[in-house]
């Protein structure tokens, strides 16, 4: 008896979850009445009721005495879109200038398919982080076409700085629930060097990144390299950072052209009180 009433709870919880996901509820949503869902389900009041309040515990949903219940915000916070930054000598974080490269469909398989499934297309993005003016990583993510294709068809510069994960995780109603990393010391791939500023054939920081959603659902792989640096690394699901103390590069103003192939483009770039050199 005991088991049937965990599936059923199951059942409802799965049912609402694949409901956002689909893009059936946004947020700021208001769901159905509890007895509605239960009618619906053909279930008790009570196994929603035990479903909803997972869901509540999980910050999926909001419920609000006297008015309902409501789909929370799929976007993550200002400061809740990083999953490592830096250090500065006080403990402060130091400003970051992320900037999106390229952004392509691709079918090679790597450690990505091994997360996300190889039964589709994977939109790959290129991006490079400038850390405090001081050094740069190099970064690749993963993702399935079948979730962000959309990606495809945006402006390449309306996704520099936070943009990106904003989009994601709010445009495709995808939010992150967790992260696992994985990190070692070893050569980088040859295409890696010249965007961090080190000698080919060096050892670089490797690092691993899946992100993964609600119900564990795999979201996205990214490889991230990074130059041998004295400033601390920080890992953090949700790392609380002032946003003005966080400025991107996405608005700044650019001097020079940016070329259309990724290849042959002028990398590291490089952020200056005026914009880029």
């Amino acid at each position: 008896m005991n088991e049937a009433r965990e599936t059923k709870y199951k059942a409802v919880y799965d049912s609402i979850v694949a409901g956002i996901e689909a893009g059936q509820w946004l947020p700021g949503d208001r769901l159905p009445t509890e007895a509605a869902l239960a009618s619906s389900a053909k279930v008790s009041l009570g196994t929603v009721q035990k479903a909803l309040r997972i869901l509540e515990q999980e910050g999926i949903i909001v419920r609000r005495h006297g008015s309902g219940t409501y789909i929370k915000s799929a976007s993550p916070g200002a400061n809740e879109i990083f999953n490592f930054f830096f250090l500065s000598d006080d403990g402060s974080a130091l400003p970051l200038y992320t900037k999106v490269l390229d952004i392509s469909l691709t079918r090679k398989a790597g450690p990505w398919s091994q997360l996300l499934g190889d039964d589709g297309d994977f939109i790959k993005v290129t991006r490079v982080t400038n850390v405090n003016l001081e050094f740069q990583t190099y970064m690749e993510l993963y993702a399935r076409e079948s979730q962000f294709g959309k990606l495809l068809d945006m402006p390449i510069r309306e996704l520099d700085g936070p943009a990106l994960y904003r989009t994601m995780f709010h445009t495709f109603h995808y939010p992150p629930s967790s992260f696992t990393y994985n990190i070692w010391l070893a050569r980088a791939p040859s295409r890696v060097y010249k965007h961090i500023e080190m000698p080919p054939g060096r050892d670089c920081l490797n690092w691993e990144i899946f992100g993964f959603g609600h119900r564990d659902m795999p979201l996205f792989y990214q490889q991230v390299y990074l130059p041998p640096t004295q400033r601390k690394l920080r890992f953090d699901a949700f790392p609380k950072i002032r946003l003005d103390k966080n400025q991107y590069s996405a608005h700044s103003a650019r001097s020079g052209e940016v070329a259309d192939s990724e290849e042959s483009r002028v990398y590291p770039i490089r952020a200056a009180r005026g914009g880029y050199r």
